[in-house]
């Protein structure tokens, strides 16, 4: 039932019941025939733990069975074989505390075996088997040392030390075995296994260690150590020693300003202290972590770090919080509010995302728990805040982030108090539960279909709208086909209920955003792209239409700051074709100074910009037709000069007379290139 493949393990059972059936000669046989059938040992976990346990009832077979883990699995060449092994001698422990007892000295010395898996295998085993000694010791009431015997105690307190020695956390298989190692600490502090003064200080410094590893598979089982550690040895019975705590926390502290691995395991480890250890601390290690959070010189690609520190503060601010005051639990969600802001990206793509995610969790794991415990510590001010930036989340271009965010924001706008108050100050609530309704409950929050629909509508609140907008436009002016089309749709849809009071604010508020986010690609270059989609929809019309029309001329001049000393062709591109639809306008000198800038582009230096501000021109000149951009009688020469130049492959000193030529028809002054004068 052992073996690590399925027809092996179904080959045994089937010539078990073949043996009990025509000898009968097996002990126990039909009552291990009736657990250990052809189907149950297809699972090889429920093979290694229910069924191994239930055979190890019966004494014939317990034996067999531990030796066999001991000698054959524990240095089984699959992992997950070894694990499975470990996890069964820990279940089999109870059936026999002698015969365990007896096979310990022999793991012992597996550890410091030459055979890498053996020792990985047999440093885990002895981790499990003391931490079921200690339940057994519990329920016999009597200490883990008698237990054990102070012979055996002395081997297991040392083993670190002699793994340390005998090079085993170094070079080859030195990460496979500190991860054993972290979790041999893990066991043995759940154990309360007595050590001295000098062990802990090495099982310590072991951990530190291993907080610092590259590898997450090291450091998640070392942050869970450090857990169960400091609870069990830095606090007994009931009393902290404080010096200890203290020395423990600058040290780690000191770490936190180190690499980006150190600083995501320290911030971890920090977040799954024990509340008792934390205690008279809390403010510092929130301050600590809330700096890790923030984005500094030369930690910009650090996203992991920022993610795991985000984590840490909202499990330390949760188990914590009856002891943080209330400017600091302002001071937290204004650090959640932050990390909602953060856009990082690398080659790895937009790495701030997995910020962002932490962020939402924390927010809503902290506002619940406060909401559940005390209320009244809910900040109002806050809560206005941070709703809306939770809904620009759930409008955005990442599906995942969006699936979390609407389902956070929607847990939020139902979520009570245990007498039955909402949390306090989400904008509008009222007018949001027409929105969304009790049924909207098992929507699917990351298909754009479905909540795009929805949270649109939010548009129309003054709370939210600047915020769903900001979202939108990243999503309308994004790359994903079936994103784009179902935010579109949605916005349209909205659009065309709006009257020219509702369309004028709509205009005021991409104003603005524009004017916050200029020359900041993440948001600008959607914003020309979203710009160019909602005016050819035909909504802005009476905009363009209206004599006291201001809105095009701010629209000019910020796409012309937009792409000042601009050097990404994309970026020129997008804005062509808003500097085309505001030739529609009827202010004659917006449009006058639309065609110079559109002339400037005929000869800029990358060819695809001068071709596609001359097709875009083009176009527009068609379509505008009705606009007088140029005298009827020049039309179709000057259609004429953009349809059949190359403006592709040509050189900028072939195509100035061509620009200049054009210029002279539409009655535009020539562009000029402005010449520096350099000081001497």
């Amino acid at each position: 039932s052992f073996d690590r493949e399925v027809n092996c393990r179904r080959a045994a059972s089937a010539a078990f019941q073949e043996i009990v059936g025509r000898q009968g000669t097996f002990p126990h046989g039909i009552d291990i025939l009736t657990t250990a059938d052809y189907f149950s040992v297809g699972q090889r976990s429920n093979a290694y733990l229910s069924i191994s346990d239930y055979i190890a009832q019966y004494s014939d077979y317990n034996t067999p069975l531990v030796v066999h883990l001991v000698t054959r699995k524990l240095g089984h060449w699959d992992p997950a074989v070894r694990e499975l092994a470990v996890r069964a001698l820990g279940k089999l422990t109870h059936r026999d505390v002698n015969l365990i007892l007896k096979e310990l000295p022999t793991i012992l010395d597996a550890c410091l075996s030459m055979d890498l898996f053996y020792s990985h295998g047999a440093t885990l085993g002895v981790g499990q088997i003391v931490k079921s000694l200690s339940f057994i010791a519990k329920q016999k009431e009597t200490s883990l040392q008698s237990l054990i015997g102070a012979d055996l105690l002395s081997k297991i307190e040392s083993l670190v030390d002699n793994l340390m020695k005998g090079n085993k956390l170094r070079g080859l298989g030195g990460e496979l075995m500190r991860g054993a190692v972290s979790d041999f600490i893990e066991n043995c502090s759940s154990a309360g296994l007595p050590i001295s003064f000098q062990v802990l200080n090495s099982w310590k410094a072991v951990l530190f260690e291993n907080l610092s590893d590259v590898e997450e598979r090291i450091q998640k089982p070392t942050v869970t150590a450090m857990s169960h550690f400091t609870a069990q040895y830095y606090i007994k019975d009931g009393t902290l020693s404080t010096y200890q705590r203290d020395t423990f926390l600058a040290q780690t502290f000191k770490m936190l300003k180190e690499n980006e691995d150190t600083r995501k395991g320290v911030s971890l480890a920090l977040g799954a202290l024990h509340p008792e250890f934390i205690k008279g601390k809390q403010e510092e290690i929130i301050e600590n972590l809330i700096r890790c959070s923030r984005i500094s010189d030369g930690t910009e690609s650090w996203g992991e770090s920022r993610r795991d520190a985000v984590k840490a503060l909202a499990e330390v601010c949760i188990k914590m919080h009856p002891s943080i005051g209330d400017e600091t639990i302002h001071t937290v969600y204004d650090s959640f509010m932050l990390s909602l802001d953060d856009y990082t990206v690398d080659k790895r793509g937009d790495i701030g995302a997995w910020v962002r995610e932490a962020a939402l969790h924390g927010i809503e794991t902290l506002t619940l728990t406060l909401l559940k415990e005390a209320p009244g510590r809910l900040p109002v001010s806050v809560i206005q805040q941070m709703i809306p930036l939770i809904v620009q989340q759930a409008v955005e271009k990442i599906d995942r982030v969006r699936g979390l965010a609407g389902k956070i924001f929607y847990g939020l706008l139902y979520a009570s108090s245990p007498d039955g108050q909402p949390i306090p100050g989400i904008p509008a609530r009222d007018e949001v539960l027409q929105i969304f309704k009790q049924e909207h409950s098992n929507i699917k929050w990351g298909i754009e279909s479905e909540t795009f629909p929805l949270f649109v509508q939010l548009v129309l609140i003054p709370s939210y709208a600047e915020k769903v907008l900001i979202g939108l436009i990243v999503s309308v002016g994004g790359l994903t086909e079936r994103l784009v089309k179902s935010s579109s749709q949605s916005l349209f849809a909205l659009l065309e209920t709006l009257d020219e009071t509702g369309i004028n604010n709509f205009c005021a508020i991409i104003l603005k955003i524009f004017r916050d986010y200029q020359k900041v690609d993440r948001v600008s270059v959607p914003l020309l792209k979203f710009l160019d989609s909602v005016i050819t929809s035909g909504f802005l019309e009476p905009v363009f239409e209206s004599p006291d029309n201001t809105f095009s001329m701010e629209l000019l001049n910020l796409c012309k700051n937009e792409i000042n000393k601009c050097g990404d062709p994309n970026k020129l591109m997008a804005s062509a074709d808003i500097f085309c639809q505001l030739l529609q306008c009827e202010e004659e000198v917006c449009r006058r100074k639309c065609l110079v800038q559109l002339a400037i582009f005929l000869c800029h230096r990358f060819p695809r910009v001068r071709k596609h501000a001359a097709d875009k021109l083009y176009e527009s000149i068609l379509t505008f037709a009705d606009k007088t951009i140029l005298p009827e009688e020049r039309s179709e020469e000057a259609m004429s000069l953009l349809g059949e130049t190359n403006w592709m492959n040509g050189t900028i000193e072939d195509l100035k007379p061509v620009r200049n030529q054009f210029c002279h028809l539409v009655n535009i002054p020539v562009p000029q290139v402005v010449k520096k004068l350099v000081q001497q």
